[in-house]
């Protein structure tokens, strides 16, 4: 049984390699377990050639860790802090002043010192949704939206139709109601410092996970690492000047927002006693943009690679 149903995916892979760019010839192999791992899925898949060299296409090279919530929000090292106060502003700006918000689900991973590629952009944010605007929304009630997308949640449950506000946010923010700090465990104790010695102890941080296995397999004393919580939404000031700061408040904005999150405006503008149909009066911003696209733009114009 086994072995057929490799033969199976075999034929699949070779019916499937054909359809692939300047692939070569499918060429005929003994069959092989199926068992777990890399190699046999890169071998029964023949993935190899069209995934070789595109998800290593580099783009810049990061200077710091920017982190979604090892770092509080804001601070210098959240990189929801990095995309309101540079990635959005550059990227979106526009012949007119606009305020844009992006949920913090849209984002799905840290973003690590070093060289920025496809496939860190895809971990970033997989996601290939737009971005929409709505044009002459009074400034303050812009700022207001923001407000309500964050500390209102109940709104959204109460309409028929709107999904849950908690899908704004990503999935390991759901599984807490604060931030966590994690302290040394009950049973870890430091070992004396010697008196020999004036500095204290250069520990790594870490954590020590719980699971079906139990939490004793490592008696390593860490830095604790904390993780903080979230809005369920952030906002940029776009100016149309980029020297202009958010000090300089105009009488109405654009609002630009991510696809993915129009239900809630729709909610939330409404609540605030805007007056317009997400339907009718939007439509597509920077068009064939998406939250990837605009990062790895910044990123190419700003993060060069040394060397």
């Amino acid at each position: 049984m086994l072995k057929s149903l490799t033969a199976v995916l075999v034929g699949l892979a070779g019916s499937v390699l054909g359809t692939q760019p300047n692939a070569p010839d499918p060429i005929p192999a003994p069959l092989r377990n199926l068992t777990w791992g890399q190699l046999n899925f890169l071998h029964t898949t023949d993935t190899h050639g069209w995934l070789a060299g595109h998800l290593n296409e580099i783009y810049g090279c990061s200077p710091e860790n920017l982190w979604m919530s090892r770092a509080k929000y804001p601070s210098q090292s959240s990189i929801y802090t990095w995309l309101e106060e540079k990635v959005l502003p550059d990227t979106l700006r526009g012949d007119r002043p606009a305020m844009a918000i992006l949920n913090t689900g849209a984002i799905r991973f840290d973003l690590f010192k070093g060289r920025v590629t496809e496939e860190s952009a895809y971990n970033l944010s997989p996601f290939t949704g737009g971005f929409r605007f709505t044009k002459n929304v009074p400034y303050d009630k812009s700022i207001k939206i923001l407000e309500v997308l964050n500390k209102a949640p109940r709104i959204f449950s109460q309409q028929p139709g709107v999904p849950s506000s908690a899908l704004l946010v990503s999935p390991e923010q759901l599984a807490t109601s604060g931030d966590i700090k994690s302290p040394l465990r009950h049973n870890q104790v430091p070992f004396e410092v010697s008196d020999f010695s004036s500095h204290e102890m250069d520990l790594i941080p870490g954590y020590t996970t719980q699971d079906a296995a139990g939490n004793d397999g490592d008696d390593t004393i860490h830095s604790p690492i904390c993780f903080y919580r979230l809005p369920n939404c952030i906002q940029a000031f776009i100016p149309v000047v980029k020297e202009e700061k958010r000090t300089v408040k105009p009488d109405t904005v654009d609002l630009v927002y991510l696809e993915f999150i129009e239900p809630f405006i729709d909610v939330a503008a409404k609540f605030v006693g805007l007056d317009f149909d997400v339907k009718r009066d939007t439509a597509e911003y920077k068009p064939g943009s998406s939250l990837r696209s605009i990062i790895v733009d910044w990123v190419e114009h700003n993060w060069k690679c040394e060397g």
